[in-house]
């Protein structure tokens, strides 16, 4: 931004903008001298990587592209565009063009690292490692890059090779202090030193029986019933705490801002930058929650379905989380369950529990860089046919021949809208298709209404979780993201006998991050044309409803 016509107190203000976090008047500043000064490239690469920051990659490609029409260097939109186009899901694209770039400037420290991200993103974990002990070795880094750097070896399962490098960063002194003891506590658990008394290890459930923390008891032929000690439950992260282990198999989401880091907690406190409000209960059963109606049906109300069915605990509380959802409370009194047993912790954020017993998948899930794989499809015919028997309205003789076709709409949805949902609705419309909004209907009513469904087309999400109440024959259409499609409910389909196509939307706005962009969480756009030739195959009444 060395443009002689660019005035240096406007450059102070995008400077104090930028700064504040305020990106959104960092961008009028910047189209502001743009106006003025239209052929200034320098002016073009900023705005194009705060339009990234904002999650509006496919605007920040277009500014990117005329900052380099204007004369900005390779060097200069490089990494801007790289990093646009891997939150976009264009992995191999990102991949190529850094590559590309490190070819002719091999010290590119961020194009590095952004391949790092790229790798792990796309599994490919040895490349990952070896970038990553290629950059330890630099002595160029600083202590806060050597840092992340090691945390992710550590979390690509060399915890022990990341120790000589935090041991570094530990016995430096430099000025990062955060960084220092950061570095020592992890140091301190990747070695199991003396000084890792007290601090809090990532274990799985597995691990946690070989510890001989928790036991493990047939529930059913998909579930197992847990039995701990002395265990603490995260409220708010639907985490389990048996002595320093923190039992990554149960975490629903953790939260960023107090848990990004799983490995540096070195409290019982889960990492909070204050003490916890704890309360205690001798038993309880713990099943897991979080707000998400995929998860909840899927994985969590079926293992407490099996309880019920057996009679077993109906004298222990049931910890869920702080607050109960309309459909959890829904589908809870559907099964017959008491919600006076639902322990509700109030301000509590930890609940400690002298005996507790917990339901857990019998496979359980794969895990990447120790966090739960929440992508991986793990519905099971049991699931289903327990869904089906406690839902459905009818019994199987008597439900009603499949005849609507549905749009499940996610219009008020946070993430992943589909943003020419209205020019869909007009295609969809005219072959007989209702609009449906789930959030709007209780759980009873979206059983019914997809029980009578022969056709479902929707953008994935939560909604489409109903179609476990779909009769066999039926179909259902999933508009997806293009990176690492979510495979849930082709899943579903396959164990339903619902035929399942696909077609992939182009993502235009990525609305979450941490710890990567991740563009199943965008905004998408889906060029209608493509969509109508694919519903045609779909639906014959698509095809129908031109003529």
């Amino acid at each position: 931004m060395d443009d002689g016509r660019y005035p240096t107190d406007h450059r102070s203000s995008i400077v104090s903008a930028l700064r504040s976090g305020d990106l959104r008047l960092a961008i009028a500043l910047l189209r502001r001298e743009i106006a003025v000064v239209p052929d200034a490239s320098a002016l073009h690469v900023q705005l194009g990587g705060v339009l990234a920051e904002l999650g509006r990659q496919r605007h920040a490609l277009a500014v990117l592209e005329r900052a380099r029409r204007l004369g900005a260097t390779e060097r200069d939109v490089l990494g801007a565009t790289a990093y646009c186009l891997d939150a976009l899901g264009e992995m191999r694209a990102a991949e190529a063009l850094l590559e590309g770039g490190l070819q002719r400037d091999p010290g590119s420290l961020f194009a590095r690292q952004l391949l790092i991200n790229i790798a792990v993103k796309t599994d490919q974990f040895a490349k990952a490692r070896d970038m990553v002990h290629d950059l330890l070795n630099r002595p160029d880094l600083a202590d806060g890059q050597r840092l992340a750097l090691a945390q992710i070896l550590a979390w690509l399962d060399e915890p022990s090779k990341a120790v000589p490098h935090l041991l570094r960063i530990a016995g430096e002194s430099p000025a990062d202090a955060r960084s220092v003891a950061t570095a020592r506590r992890c140091a301190a658990v990747y070695s199991g030193s003396p000084e890792s008394a007290g601090l809090i290890r990532v274990e799985t459930l597995a691990g946690l029986e070989e510890h001989q923390l928790c036991r493990r008891l047939p529930l059913t032929p998909y579930r197992n019933l847990l039995h701990m000690r002395d265990a603490r439950i995260g409220v708010d992260s639907q985490s389990v705490l048996v002595g320093d282990r923190l039992c990554r198999d149960f975490c629903y989401h953790i939260d960023h801002g107090a848990l990004h880091d799983v490995v540096t907690l070195f409290n019982p406190r889960y990492g909070m930058k204050r003490a916890a409000r704890m309360e205690a209960l001798d038993e309880a059963v713990f099943i897991g929650g979080g707000r998400n109606y995929y998860h909840w049906m899927i994985d969590y109300l079926p293992g407490l379905g099996a309880l019920e069915h057996r009679g077993l605990f109906r004298d222990l509380p049931v910890v869920f989380g702080r607050t109960l959802s309309p459909f959890q409370r829904q589908s809870l009194e559907r099964i017959g369950f008491d919600l006076r047993r639902w322990h509700n912790p109030g301000d509590g954020e930890v609940v400690a529990c002298t005996q507790l017993w917990a339901t857990g998948r019998a496979s359980g899930r794969r895990t990447v860089m120790g966090m739960p794989d929440w992508w991986q499809p793990e519905a099971d015919i049991e699931t289903v046919g327990w869904l089906r028997e406690v839902f459905l309205p009818h019994p199987a003789g008597a439900r009603p021949h499949p005849h609507r076709r549905l749009y499940v709409s996610r219009g008020e949805a946070g993430v992943r809208r589909l943003l020419n949902e209205e020019d869909i609705l007009a295609m969809l419309e005219s072959a007989g298709y209702e609009v449906v909004h789930p959030e709007r209907l209780s759980v009873g009513e979206q059983a019914s209404l997809f029980a009578e469904a022969s056709h479902v087309v929707g953008v994935h999400g939560a909604g489409l979780t109903n179609m476990v109440f779909m009769a066999p024959g039926t179909r259902v259409f999933e508009i997806v993201a293009p990176y690492r499609r979510p495979a849930f409910y082709e899943h579903l389909a396959r164990l339903l006998g619902v035929g399942h196509r696909h077609l992939e939307a182009e993502v235009v706005e990525v609305k979450r991050r941490p710890p990567f962009d991740d563009p199943r969480f965008g905004n998408i756009r889906v060029e209608t044309r493509a969509l109508r030739q694919a519903l045609g195959f779909f639906d014959p009444a698509i095809t129908a409803s031109r003529t």
